[in-house]
């Protein structure tokens, strides 16, 4: 018979025959997997979306000179790509900055959510300095941020989408950031229209005073920016993975030695005299120094370069020259001073004292990057907060820099104000709305591919059960089994 497996001929007429005879091989998988995939929908926490869409356009009732200078003649969007995703990403910044956030969670309540209480209270252990409300506004200010897009959807118009699991929590969050938004874009707007109502030629120097105080403000955070601004690929988030990731490989060497330790105590805890001391030589003390000063220009140059930069390999390659240079020093000065013992017990008094040593630089080694991995941290959450605040400073900056000069050269102040403050810039244009279809997941076409996935395995399932099936089914196989010729047949009569 497996002459006959391997030699046996498969006719293109055997296929329905085949398929009819295990039609179930393929039915039962297709819907089985069909079912439970569509059973499984259900359980998939659905994701709605809901936007606002808000117009940024003022009318204007002004000379070109005055329009171009403020920022109103031809301020729609163009077509400049690089200037609409300039554009784009400081809207995004400004929304999705510390205020708003801010402002967005005290609307709604988030921080007065339990779940986010006891998440912030086991946080809290690992990080007791820091307070429960400032762990809880971190946590929900990197949440919101994912959750939240900004786009264009027209000229002069921004789109504030946001998801969540609740459609009605979406719906809230978009209509509490659209409020915001325009409040903050109105109390700017109010800002400078009260300055521009007031400006004349004999407030120049009030308002001289002012502009001074915004670029004041505006130094000063540069300078604090500049003090937290590393290169972007040390506080890239692939740098901080891989610091984070040696964090680990140390705590694991370090469990290790730790236990290699304990082992080699209890092998020498019968010495009579107790465990020795080891007396350190002028070269041991020297290359511990070393050490030291190796370990504490970690920080400084983690803040500099990349973890896997030139800088970094060859000051691991030193502290492992240095850890081996310590190694061969406690040999040597083992050897020298107990030699009354044993051949086992000066390995392991040398491993007891190497280990120990050795631990003393991975404690410190480990203590480093954590701080410096925490700064690092620190920093790259900072810095969106402090771009944004320059950002709007520095359009608040320009504004009134072109209106002083401009109002230098013409007394329009009146107008000015008057067409200013006639409408207010900032509308909602498409409000809120509760989204009552989620944008994930896809039903239907999960489903569609339950069934492609249950059709595949139905078709495996008949394939190979066709493969293992030996018996004849026509007179061609009986032939080429047998040897003989087929004389007659009889027919299988299904009533009987």
């Amino acid at each position: 018979m497996d002459n006959f497996k391997k030699s046996r001929t498969f006719y293109a007429r055997n296929i329905l025959a085949s398929f009819w005879r295990r039609k179930w091989l393929v039915v039962i998988p297709v819907v089985l997997v069909t079912a439970i995939t569509a059973a499984g929908t259900f359980y998939l926490s659905p994701i709605y979306e809901a936007s606002i869409t808000i117009s940024m356009e003022k009318p204007v009732r002004l000379s070109q000179d005055i329009q171009r200078l403020i920022g109103n003649a031809g301020s729609a969007i163009d077509d400049n790509s690089e200037r609409m995703d300039r554009e784009l990403q400081s809207l995004k910044n400004e929304i999705v900055s510390s205020p708003y956030i801010s402002q967005l969670v005290q609307n709604l309540q988030f921080d007065k959510d339990p779940t986010i209480e006891l998440l912030a209270r086991k946080l809290q252990v690992n990080n007791p300095s820091v307070s429960l409300d400032d762990l809880k506004f971190d946590m929900l200010l990197r949440g919101l941020r994912k959750r939240i897009r900004v786009e264009f959807a027209g000229i002069n118009q921004v789109k504030i989408l946001a998801q969540s699991a609740n459609p009605e929590e979406a719906k809230l969050i978009v209509q509490n950031l659209g409020e915001i938004f325009i409040q903050e874009k109105t109390k700017q707007e109010s800002r400078t229209n009260s300055i521009t109502s007031d400006f004349s030629s004999n407030q120049l120097t009030s308002f001289e005073g002012d502009l001074q105080n915004k670029i004041t403000q505006r130094t000063d955070i540069q300078k604090e920016l500049l003090q937290i601004q590393l290169d972007e690929a040390v506080v890239s988030q692939e740098n901080r993975k891989q610091i984070n990731m040696e964090v680990q490989a140390i705590t694991v060497e370090i469990s290790e030695k730790e236990k290699a330790v304990h082992d080699t105590q209890i092998r020498l805890s019968g010495l009579p005299d107790g465990l020795p001391v080891l007396e350190e030589s002028s070269a041991l003390q020297e290359n511990k120094s070393e050490i030291t000063k190796l370990l504490a220009s970690m920080p400084e140059m983690m803040r500099k370069s990349g973890w896997n930069t030139p800088s970094f390999m060859t000051l691991k390659m030193s502290l492992f020259g240095l850890a081996n240079d310590v190694d061969e020093e406690v040999g040597r000065i083992v050897r020298s001073r107990f030699t009354q013992q044993s051949e086992a017990t000066i390995r392991d008094l040398i491993t007891l004292f190497g280990l120990r040593l050795r631990l003393e630089t991975l404690y410190s080694y480990r203590n480093n990057m954590k701080l410096t991995l925490s700064d690092l941290d620190r920093r790259a959450s900072l810095m969106p907060d402090l771009q944004a605040k320059i950002e709007q400073l520095t359009r608040e900056i320009d504004a009134t820099r072109n209106l002083r000069d401009q109002f230098k050269l013409s007394q329009e102040g009146t107008q000015i104000s008057e067409a200013l403050l006639m409408e207010s810039r900032f509308r909602v244009v498409e409000p809120a709305r509760l989204p009552l279809v989620p944008i994930w997941p896809n039903k239907k076409m999960i489903v569609l591919l339950g069934l492609f996935a249950g059709i595949g395995l139905g078709a495996g399932a008949l394939i190979i059960a066709e493969y293992f099936d030996d018996s004849i089914k026509s007179i061609e196989d009986a032939e080429q089994t047998l040897g003989f010729s087929v004389v007659g047949t009889i027919p299988k009569i299904e009533g009987l």
